[in-house]
């Protein structure tokens, strides 16, 4: 039988699904054509570039890893529930504020949680609300590499952001799936792919989907974006993934579908890549033609094989027994290996991995009644790796000096009524 996957393998942990019957394919309630907001050949985008923003965790990942600049966060101060940014500076190898200026890099409020996203040489910061809840909205922000506030879009108070889907990039705008909730039911009334572009302040609905079931973005292809559905049909969770092209506004037949828990996936290219439990088999289909292979056979060496996720061309993948290594496949030359590095990949430049290495514990000032007391927290510790290093299971990682949470920090009375 299959295991839990533990996060600690790899980059990108895709969530533990698999095929067998035909699922219920997503319906199209109503689509907008892409050109109705304003997009045109001359726009300077290229017809075919979609950008996945975030890793399978969605808003969850919280953290954004650029080649350039380095990985940026989110530090939430938890007396005054304000936030700033911070950035792991992969050049000088240090954890810091984005900028001395308090000012810059500032979030009034990251109370729910604030998550950073890099797209078009712009951070964005979603702060993620609970309209269906409460009447707290969901705001991006948008900065200057700098930490020079741009603008802002608030989402209207009916709508949140489905936080466990990917979000995209294309043309410039931001590609988020969300919900709308009747304000007075709190019940789900509706579910769109929206197109936000946060300079103007403006959104436009591109898919209304059905109401019946949930959903998330899960990869993407050329102009298309992979959106599985998982709905329950007697008491069996019935899981497709489909091609929605932003260019003509529609849905394709199901590329995969499967019960909840009959196998694990993970997207690359033009395929999705899958293992179906106690297999020790890696299949492929096509996402186009819906031509399904073979791809690769571990063999007697393990008992079963179950994805979770991809890296520079290769399928990562948790084997059992010994389900605290990992074995890797390689689309591009056809061969396999080993992982025997037990850290969780969460980004990538040309040369390096950001990985986490697991929870430390900082002191830091709490002011309690007008007294500073000393208190401790734990915070994920994380650190570079350089690709061939991980790839030859030499653990020589490269870890941050933190003038953050090391500088003795100091969390002042609460303003939060």
């Amino acid at each position: 039988m299959k295991k839990a996957i533990i996060s600690s393998l790899v980059v990108a942990l895709f969530f533990l699904f698999v095929v067998y019957e035909i699922g219920t394919k997503p319906v199209l309630a109503e689509s907008t054509e892409l050109t109705a907001y304003g997009i045109d050949e001359d726009d300077g985008f290229a017809e075919d570039e979609i950008d996945i923003l975030t890793n399978q965790y969605g808003l969850y990942g919280s953290l954004t890893t650029t080649e350039d600049e380095g990985t940026y966060a989110v530090f939430s101060d938890p007396s005054s529930g304000e936030g700033r940014l911070l950035i792991y500076d992969h050049d000088i190898k240090q954890l810091r504020f984005l900028s001395e200026e308090e000012e810059k890099g500032r979030i009034d409020s990251v109370v729910g949680g604030a998550f950073p996203l890099c797209y078009n040489d712009f951070i964005y910061v979603v702060k993620y609300g609970y309209a269906h809840m409460s009447n707290i909205p969901t705001v991006i922000y948008q900065y200057e590499k700098d930490g020079v506030f741009l603008s802002a879009y608030t989402f209207p108070t009916d709508s949140i952001i489905c936080a466990g889907s990917r979000i995209a990039g294309y043309r410039g705008n931001l590609i988020i799936l969300s919900e709308v909730y009747d304000e007075k039911t709190r019940q789900r009334t509706a579910v769109n792919i929206i197109s936000i572009d946060v300079d103007d302040g403006e959104s436009v609905v591109l898919f209304q989907l059905s109401n019946n079931g949930n959903y998330q973005i899960v990869g993407s292809c050329d102009d298309c974006l992979l959106l599985e559905h998982v709905e329950v049909e007697d008491v069996v969770s019935k899981h497709t993934i489909v091609r929605c092209s932003l260019n003509d506004g529609t849905l394709s037949e199901p590329v995969l579908s499967w019960n909840h828990g009959d196998l694990s996936y993970c997207c690359f290219e033009e395929k999705i890549y899958y293992s179906k439990n106690e297999s020790t088999i890696l299949e492929a289909v096509d996402i186009y033609d819906f031509n399904q292979e073979i791809v690769f056979d571990f063999g007697t060496e393990v008992e079963d094989v179950s994805i979770v996720g991809t890296v520079d061309g290769r399928i990562l993948l948790r084997q059992y027994p010994s389900g605290n290594y990992g074995k890797y496949f390689n689309c591009k030359d056809g061969k396999s290996g080993e992982i025997r590095i037990s850290a969780g990949l969460l980004g990538d430049t040309n040369d390096f991995y950001f990985i986490s290495l697991g929870e430390k514990s900082v002191s830091y000032l709490q002011e309690i009644n007008g007294n500073l007391v000393e208190s401790t927290m734990g915070i994920v510790e994380y650190a570079l790796i350089d690709k061939e290093d991980f790839w030859s299971n030499r653990n020589n990682f490269i870890r941050f000096e933190d003038a953050v949470y090391n500088s003795q920090l100091i969390f002042r009375e609460s303003k939060i009524q």
